[in-house]
């Protein structure tokens, strides 16, 4: 996600306070069970989705059907299932989708749409066993730039489908959408999307493009992804594009007219960075990456991650080292959020700090951040989204971006260089196309290290307990 409220060389201020009190450092070492994490099962799991959709642009709606199969691995019979439909939150206006003929196993079933929450019953899926649900969805497409929101004749179709909520340890996962961050929280799947659009409206999207035909002003292009936690599409008049290939990976700058020197130096940066990443987490997982040129407006001058697509506000970054650094940003997202999936909501930290590291460490080529000179003790580093109070989200970008950067640069410097990259590199490879959690972090560079690291996690304000409440 990028930087909504966090600015390139941010010095916390260290103002204000939350009513919530924090553990004080403790000298012994983690209980066993503290960082034990092997009894969560994240599901419903091996979710395969096909989806026909078309984009009306006159009307601004996406209407068709959605088929998901999965498979019960959560240990008992499940009487629900829920789905998470972003495009339902307030901030996009009151038109609200429209969910409808919902079935599972061929059969109707129960469905209420609440928010941003519809929850399927009436049903029984036995433990292990493996079901099918499908629905038809309009989906309404907001007058606004942004990650889902049309401007012109830009379309950014961000999380816009219904998509299974994750079941783990804390139940089902159905936070209030978060426009400073992300909500977004899901297990890794396929899908297999048929999408049809205006003729002359470029489609980029999430996964390899395998067919596409055209009639009457009207295309239908397929696509195919696996392994992803997402599915994203943009749309524009008619992309120039650069390709290399970096390493085994096709990479595609896909830029608009004037924009020659930005996707010069878009293409340079992900020559610069993709090989540093692969070296440091481990081999970039898919064949593909694009990175696409995307207005979104003044008010924001970062850019947005999905699995193999990433977007940049390119009118809108303000120099060419910003430009550069948010470029590493979105590309180091794949590693921590597309990879290795985490709850954006609970544990903010895992998706947002982690990726503020590595791209610093790869564009200014340092671990040596002497910009951020300041820890932030207002709120926690391991504090959810629902801990930072509505009017102090400038809070959450500082702490979550450079905060936890910073808290990883100490760890650098604590553990030592080796240690350190064999920590990221193992807990990457542990939890490759999975879900992690903080437990996992720590107990990961616990093992690595040798070392006793609550009192440096504890004084860092890294308190596991917190992720588990």
């Amino acid at each position: 996600m990028p930087k909504y409220l966090a600015t390139l060389l941010l010095v916390f201020a260290l103002t204000g306070c939350t009513d919530k009190e924090r553990p004080a450092p403790e000298g012994d070492a983690y209980p066993a069970e503290a960082l034990a994490t092997d009894s969560i099962a994240y599901g419903p799991a091996d979710p395969h989705y096909t989806i026909e959709a078309d984009y009306d642009e006159t009307e601004h709606v996406v209407s068709g059907r959605l088929n998901v199969t999965f498979q019960n691995n959560l240990g008992e019979p499940m009487d629900e299932v829920l789905f998470n439909v972003w495009p339902n939150a307030e901030e996009f206006g009151d038109r609200g989708a429209d969910i409808r003929n919902v079935r599972v196993n061929g059969k109707p079933a129960d469905a209420d749409l609440d928010g941003t929450v519809l929850t399927v019953q009436g049903i029984s899926i036995e433990d292990g066993a493996a079901a099918v649900a499908d629905l038809e969805f309009t989906i309404p497409v907001p007058d606004q730039p942004g990650r889902f929101g049309w401007s012109e004749r830009q379309v950014s179709l961000g999380s816009w489908f219904p998509i299974l909520a994750v079941h783990d340890g804390h139940g089902w996962n159905i936070p209030p959408y978060f426009p400073y961050g992300e909500s977004y929280y899901s297990v890794t799947g396929d899908y297999d999307l048929s999408f049809s659009a205006p003729a002359d409206l470029e489609i980029l999207a999430t996964g390899e493009e395998t067919e596409r035909s055209e009639t009457d002003g009207q295309q239908t292009a397929r696509f195919s992804a696996q392994d992803v936690r997402d599915f994203f599409i943009v749309m524009n008049t008619t992309f120039q594009t650069k390709t290399e290939q970096i390493g085994s990976t096709d990479v595609t700058v896909a830029y608009r007219e004037g924009e020659d020197a930005t996707a010069a130096l878009m293409m340079e940066t992900a020559r610069n960075v993709l090989p540093r990443y692969e070296g440091w987490f481990g081999e970039y997982p898919w064949d593909s990456l694009t990175i696409a040129s995307a207005d979104y407006s003044a008010d924001f001058d970062g850019g947005m991650e999905y699995p193999q697509l990433v977007t940049v506000n390119t009118p809108h970054v303000p120099d060419e080292e910003e430009l550069g650094v948010t470029v590493a940003h979105e590309i180091a997202h794949q590693w921590f959020y597309s990879l290795v999936g985490s709850n954006t909501y609970r544990e903010p930290w895992l998706d947002e700090s982690l990726t503020t590291f590595a791209s610093y460490a790869a564009y200014y080529d340092t671990v040596d951040f002497d910009w951020i000179d300041e820890e932030a003790d207002d709120y926690s580093i391991t504090s959810s989204v629902d801990d930072f109070a509505e009017d102090d989200y400038d809070r959450y970008g500082d702490i979550m971006y450079d905060g936890g950067a910073g808290m990883l640069r100490d760890l650098h410097d604590e553990i030592g260089e080796a240690p350190f990259w064999t920590t990221l590199r193992t807990y990457v490879k542990d939890h490759r196309f999975g879900i992690a959690t903080t437990a996992d972090f720590i107990r990961t560079a616990e093992e690595v290290s040798g070392e006793n690291l609550r009192p440096f996690f504890e004084e860092h304000q890294v308190f596991v307990e917190e992720t588990r409440e």
